[in-house]
């Protein structure tokens, strides 16, 4: 019997050292990103609109599978100028967080922005060269980027384009996300219930080791 207390008591240690917390879904702190209800929750400067695939097939489209999905486009009509999407979101200052969006283009094939298509974030800021895959889809590509919260911060996408652009930039599923800090998880009720009692089972061991000696 002392054995086993032993056993238990080496099991209960082993299970507080090697104990690790379990993953918790990440909070997007980016409202309506998919933009499913059309561009709620954004601040809008140009034309920046929310369609969908198939309101692309008059010129560049033909029906497509996914037709019924949302995203935010810029330039439509031709349009140039300044075209720009913003949200305000509050975060923790110090705290470092990821900004991850899809990017593609509607256009004819192979054609490129003259301008880079410009995504920024808690200071923190990227360009990229937006071309169009083909003239039957787009493709999203998945991009990403880190930035250091302040407290309150802007998430932005802004292009700014000559009259009658041939191109379309398009994203989707924009999130912002912390980075989880190490230790920062606590114990699951369950977790903490069985370190109790194998903290109470050592406990127990080693009473009965100290009344053998006595």
């Amino acid at each position: 019997m002392r054995m086993d207390l032993k056993v238990l008591a080496v099991a209960a240690g082993a299970l507080a050292v090697t104990w690790s917390p379990p993953a918790r879904a990440a909070v997007n702190l980016a409202t309506n990103g998919d933009f499913e209800t059309g561009l709620t929750d954004w601040t809008v400067t140009g034309a920046v609109t929310a369609p969908t695939s198939d309101d692309y097939i008059p010129c560049c489209s033909p029906a497509h599978a996914d037709g019924v999905n949302h995203f935010a486009a810029f330039g439509v009509g031709g349009a140039g100028g300044l075209q720009s999407l913003s949200q305000e979101i509050t975060d923790v200052a110090g705290a470092t967080y990821t900004l991850r969006f899809d990017l593609g283009a509607f256009a004819n094939t192979g054609l490129s922005l003259s301008s880079p298509f410009h995504a920024a974030a808690g200071g923190a800021s990227q360009d990229y060269t937006v071309v169009s895959d083909d003239d039957a889809a787009t493709t999203f590509h998945a991009q990403s980027f880190s930035f250091t919260g302040h407290g309150a911060d802007s998430v932005s996408f802004s292009v700014t384009a000559g009259f009658q652009d041939a191109i379309d930039e398009v994203v989707d599923n924009i999130s912002v996300t912390r980075a989880a800090p190490l230790g920062s998880a606590a114990p699951e009720p369950g977790a903490w219930a069985l370190m109790l009692v194998g903290f109470g089972l050592a406990g127990a061991a080693v009473r009965r080791a100290r009344t053998a000696r006595a």
